[in-house]
């Protein structure tokens, strides 16, 4: 089942946040979970996410 954790507003290069707790606690069942980077309007935006071994990686926060 495809499920919108939230929306932001893209306005140019930089970090981004999102909560995600609820989502990752729903899905606790098969501790298995997924994301999916969109854009809606469908304006060629690139979101590029950097493996671990690039300069600047992505990463996952959990508190």
């Amino acid at each position: 089942m495809i499920q919108t954790v939230g929306t932001i507003d893209v306005t140019g290069a930089g970090w981004y946040s999102i909560d995600v707790t609820n989502f990752i606690n729903d899905e606790m069942g098969d501790k298995i979970v997924s994301f999916k980077f969109s854009d809606d309007a469908t304006m060629e935006r690139i979101v590029k996410v950097d493996s671990k071994e690039n300069t600047n990686p992505a990463y996952l926060v959990f508190q």
